[in-house]
């Protein structure tokens, strides 16, 4: 019984969650594994999402970064993709979306069991208790069940945020990741589909590649011989010389070989 009902508690802190910042959107058994840390010592943790999650997270960093910031020169890239991953942007986005509230931080002990809201004989509390506030009165982990041995890290708030986005390519891939981010706020606007990157590097860029003939920089004769090798029709003939030569700059449209190779712009 002490199991069951414990499950029945993950189940229920995880669907409050998922209907709070998710929107009823991701699974809740991937979203019970991701909201479980290490220091629970659960027979599950959010290790594999978090491995997940991170990976998503760059691929995404990357190609906001290269849509959005063409005009700049390389570092400046390489700090906006810093800004979107690094773990204190993480940790805040956890924090101003309460994600850490529903955080699973008690050990599971079948001995030591208490049921949720119930007067322990011996005078102490319970392990969970009603709240009151902006989420109005409802079922949440009591800060006496954390352990006070082991502090939540901002490492571990980052974390967290990783592994709802790897709880989301879980329940429906690429797109379910991405709605993850859009909750959650990860880059400075919504992005609905790793496609609209692209359409927006072209956007951006089509007026000043016309103006400035950048599609004619690279010689025909070697786009020619490229293609062929390559059996690949490039869309913007610009981006095959910086793709395929580090040093290339058309008047100030540094881009780069880690952040091209993320989207199919070319």
């Amino acid at each position: 019984m002490p199991t069951v009902l414990d499950r029945i508690h993950q189940s229920l802190c995880a669907q409050r969650c998922n209907e709070e910042i998710f929107k009823g959107k991701v699974a809740i058994s991937h979203l019970i594994e991701a909201l479980t840390p290490r220091l629970a010592l659960q027979e599950h943790n959010y290790d594999r999402l978090e491995f997940l999650g991170d990976a998503f997270l760059k691929l995404l960093g990357r190609a906001f970064v290269f849509a959005d910031g063409i005009e700049g020169p390389y570092h400046q890239s390489c700090d906006a993709f810093s800004r979107i991953i690094v773990n204190e942007s993480l940790q805040r986005r956890c924090m101003d979306h309460k994600l850490h509230d529903f955080m699973m931080l008690q050990s599971f002990s079948y001995g030591a069991w208490v049921p949720p809201n119930f007067v322990n004989p011996k005078g102490g509390r319970a392990t969970t208790e009603l709240v009151n506030g902006r989420r109005g009165e409802g079922y949440l982990p009591s800060p006496k069940a954390y352990h006070t041995k082991f502090p939540i890290s901002p490492k571990t708030r980052a974390d967290l945020v990783e592994a709802a986005m790897g709880a989301g390519v879980m329940t429906n891939g690429i797109d379910g990741a991405l709605h993850v981010a859009r909750c959650l706020n990860i880059t400075p606007y919504p992005i609905h589909s790793l496609g609209d990157t692209a359409d927006m590097y072209h956007q951006k860029t089509s007026e000043t590649i016309r103006e400035k003939k950048l599609d004619t920089k690279i010689d025909s004769q070697v786009l020619k011989k490229l293609k062929g090798f390559l059996g690949y029709t490039f869309r913007s003939p610009h981006i095959a010389l910086r793709v395929t030569h580090p040093s290339a700059n058309f008047e100030g449209m540094l881009l780069s070989v880690k952040v091209s190779s993320t989207i199919r712009a070319a």
